[in-house]
């Protein structure tokens, strides 16, 4: 389920590997995943489009070394020196691929950095393009990823039209967290915790402001879910 708080152990659990870096290819053959954030603070330029359906994601540097002591100067590769593709390079490859019907889209679990210690799932996203462009002082990797519905049985072939799934924007999560103190606004439970539509977005609800959405815990997420169905 997207939208719900989850802990760097957990996502780490959850994807049996140790996400010490935000570009991830491939993991278990069946998906990758990204680590991505639109604080004001953040490493990279990743931003969201189209009403939340559309993550716009930058590639990463190279790392620090004595010989790149700034990698913010100094273009995102595609291959490292030997010729293999860095992580840029996979899912650029992944993305072109897709892009002229060479293969099915790549399916990117997508966790973002709300502030330290909180992060959020998002869900699964699309790749489905990729270019080159220049900032102010290099050349930087894009990636565009499509947020989609019902897309987490990695055991199934993607599906070309999936239906478009719409993010809870950051600055809603972060002043329902704040207003909810990072509990169940139901009954005070601070795990396993999900940002939840107080009016379903199929019944006319949205993501847009705060007053529709609340902190729910699993089992009253759950709970609900039963009563509207």
């Amino acid at each position: 389920m997207s939208d719900n708080v989850i802990s760097y152990i957990e996502m780490c659990r959850r994807e049996r590997t140790s996400l010490q870096q935000g570009m991830n290819f491939g993991l278990g053959g069946n998906h990758s995943v990204i680590l991505m954030s639109v604080r004001a603070n953040a490493p990279y330029r990743d931003r969201l489009e189209d009403s939340g359906t559309t993550l716009v994601y930058e590639g990463h540097d190279i790392p620090k070394s004595a010989s790149s002591l700034n990698p913010k100067a100094v273009d995102q590769p595609l291959k490292y020196r030997s010729g293999r593709p860095t992580q840029n390079g996979k899912f650029h490859a992944a993305a072109q691929g897709a892009k002229i019907g060479q293969r099915l889209p790549e399916r990117v679990r997508v966790y973002e950095k709300l502030r330290p210690g909180i992060w959020s799932y998002n869900g699964v996203f699309h790749l489905v393009d990729a270019w080159i462009e220049r900032d102010d002082f290099r050349s930087v990797c894009k990636f565009k990823l499509i947020a989609v519905e019902g897309e987490e049985d990695f055991e199934r072939p993607a599906h070309l039209n999936a239906e478009r799934r719409r993010l809870i924007p950051t600055h809603v999560k972060l002043e329902v967290w704040q207003r909810d103190a990072g509990k169940c606004s139901m009954c005070g439970a601070a795990d396993e915790l999900h940002f939840d539509h107080i009016l379903p977005f199929a019944k006319g609800g949205t993501s847009m402001t705060a007053v529709n959405v609340q902190l729910l815990c699993a089992r009253h997420n759950l709970a609900k879910s039963d009563r509207i169905e």
